[in-house]
């Protein structure tokens, strides 16, 4: 079976990489794509420098596709605490490598490209069964052929969107989001995941999953929530 995948979706400031704040450290591997500090006050990760293993420490930074399908072949093989992989800044690995390869003509590049997105989504199933991967990426918007403004996962043009629907190679796709409520007359923002499509994203779930269309933005309550579900606690 492989590990479990997950695909989190949602625009910049809405809370993806804030979902980690609750995960333990001591058992989770951050591929940090962008190479941004994290959202929230931590000591539990520690960079992995230029040259070292990837076991020196517990986040690497690359946006290369090959090092980071090796680096989690090493988590999958070596590092039999670590329980889950989360790979932060996704669509950065797709974006860079555009923008590296900006300079050459013709359509093979978006080929290259294309492949390495499913590489990297396909990874989960030769790694060991009790890991969960979660992938955090941006989202665009786009209008469908019958004239709908829907949501999905952002990539780089339509020729790799016509290739592979990245959507299509997860079971659990959450769609984070802001809500603002009303507080005694105080306005809050409260940031949660939505578990299902309501017409307007590419979120889904599995039938009874979640108990909720909306919950926290807590990485750990889903992947607890997921290991429950599949009997893998």
């Amino acid at each position: 079976m492989g590990a479990i995948g997950i695909l989190v979706i949602g625009p910049s400031g809405t809370g993806k990489s804030a979902s980690l704040r609750n995960m333990d450290a001591k058992t989770t591997y951050l591929m940090n794509v962008h190479g941004k500090p994290l959202p929230f006050k931590t000591d539990g990760y520690k960079k992995v420098g230029p040259g070292e293993k990837p076991d020196s420490g517990n986040m690497y930074v690359t946006d290369d596709v090959s090092t980071m399908m090796k680096v989690m072949q090493f988590v999958s093989d070596s590092m039999p605490h670590v329980k889950d992989i989360v790979i932060d800044d996704w669509q950065y690995a797709m974006s860079n490598e555009f923008m590296r390869k900006a300079n050459e003509k013709g359509y093979e590049k978006f080929t290259q490209i294309a492949l390495h997105i499913w590489e990297l989504a396909n990874k989960p199933t030769e790694l060991r069964d009790d890991l969960t991967v979660t992938y955090l990426t941006h989202d665009e918007e786009i209008i469908d052929s019958q004239g709908v403004r829907r949501k999905k996962a952002k990539t780089i043009g339509k020729l790799v969107d016509e290739k592979i629907v990245l959507e299509g190679m997860f079971s659990i796709v959450l769609y984070s989001d802001t809500e603002s409520r009303d507080n005694n007359g105080v306005k809050e923002i409260d940031h949660v995941f939505v578990t299902q499509n309501t017409g307007a994203t590419t979120a889904k779930s599995p039938m009874g999953m979640f108990s909720d269309l909306k919950i926290s933005n807590d990485l750990k309550v889903v992947v607890d929530t997921v290991n429950d579900f599949y009997g893998r606690k």
